[in-house]
């Protein structure tokens, strides 16, 4: 046999284990799609950094991704009037609306406006606690992590 002989077969399984590896650690029960430090299958915002998991309105999805303001399962004309109603409050005054505050920085703002204008015209989420709902009556207290 020729020197060498193994080199093909030792690199296609390299390159396999190399491909099964990086190709599946996203997967898993252990998943952070988002890398909030809050695992998939209990982040109530799985695409959108929120390791505070803030979920003012207790319907399963979080602020950060919920500029469904009003809760009937679409992101649209009603919503963007609350967040007009509360534009400028902040924490403590009688216009904040704490649903209305996307970033949870105590403040409705621009970015407050950025998350509803994102996503005008879908719904809230996505999470992966399995209690999203526009009632909110299927999510266990909001302070649980899951």
């Amino acid at each position: 046999m020729k020197a060498g002989w193994m080199t093909m077969p030792l690199a296609f399984v390299a390159t396999f284990a190399f491909l099964f590896v990086v190709g599946t650690s996203g997967a898993g029960p252990d998943a952070d799609t988002d890398g909030d430090g809050v695992q998939d299958n209990i982040d109530n915002c799985t695409l959108l950094a929120n390791a505070s998991q803030t979920d003012t309105d207790n319907d399963g999805y979080g602020n950060r991704c919920d500029a469904d303001f009003n809760n009937d399962g679409a992101i649209g004309i009603p919503d963007f009037g609350q967040l007009v109603a509360s534009f400028g409050s902040a924490e403590g005054a009688p216009a904040y609306n704490a649903n209305v505050d996307c970033d949870d920085n105590g403040v409705i703002g621009i970015s407050d406006f950025g998350c509803l204008v994102a996503v005008f015209g879908g719904g809230p989420g996505p999470e992966g606690r399995g209690c999203g709902n526009i009632l909110g009556n299927l999510c266990p207290d909001p302070a649980l992590p899951f």
